[in-house]
């Protein structure tokens, strides 16, 4: 028995070993383009909403493990707020944002030689550490910025392009849905205190990254 423990833990460890071979540590900087849907509050009836649309321009850094790359970016742009309401689309910018974001992709590298595609699934979360009104002007007194910060899931596909043995660039593109904010259940609540009751909804919303990048092959 003692032996044929020990076998099943040479074995274990060999596989682990031949695993753990197989992963290649790399580190790099890129620069990204994010788009899409902040957020809001809808009522069901009468139809009304407001939301929140977002383009924003940053860079980033990561570290890639193979199948799992962690990435830290910095960034902002522009905020609009879109509000409909009896058929009518009225928009207007809202402000603007700077932000960091904390994001892990879980991946599959799949080699055609020089270069290798791989489809990314993930998460990601959004923190606001400034916000400007629609005249630039610091947005402090009665508001959490925290209140703003969201979750998303996130999937798409990338392609690493070899440069030599060490150097590579990486090209990312991806689908998100972001998951409403504080700061947009906020807005259902007060809706619902108005009257409006479960007719009103705190929504999230759809967008997407572009991402190009200078990896470094360990």
């Amino acid at each position: 028995m003692a032996k044929k423990g020990l076998l099943v833990l040479v074995i274990a460890a060999l596989v682990a070993g031949g695993a753990f071979a197989q992963i290649q540590m790399s580190a790099g900087a890129g620069m990204a383009v994010n788009f899409g849907r902040l957020g809001g509050m809808s009522i069901s009836d009468p139809k009304t909403s407001s939301m929140f649309n977002h383009v924003g321009f940053g860079g980033f850094l990561f570290f890639d493990a193979t199948y799992a790359e962690l990435s830290l970016g910095f960034g902002g742009g522009g905020v609009n707020q879109i509000d409909k309401s009896d058929g009518k689309t009225d928009k207007e910018k809202w402000g603007s944002v700077t932000t960091m974001d904390i994001g892990l992709l879980g991946k599959y590298p799949i080699s055609l030689g020089s270069v290798s595609v791989a489809p990314l699934l993930g998460f990601a979360y959004n923190i606001v550490v400034g916000m400007k009104d629609k005249d630039g002007k610091k947005i402090e007194d009665g508001v959490n910025k925290s209140d703003f910060n969201t979750f998303r899931l996130q999937a798409g596909v990338g392609t690493d392009i070899s440069i030599n043995e060490n150097l590579y660039v990486r090209i990312q593109g991806l689908g998100h849905y972001r998951f409403a904010s504080k700061f947009a259940k906020d807005l259902a609540t007060l809706s619902k205190l108005g009257g409006y009751g479960d007719k009103v909804k705190a929504n999230g919303g759809f967008g997407g990254t572009v991402t190009a990048a200078v990896g470094y092959k360990f």
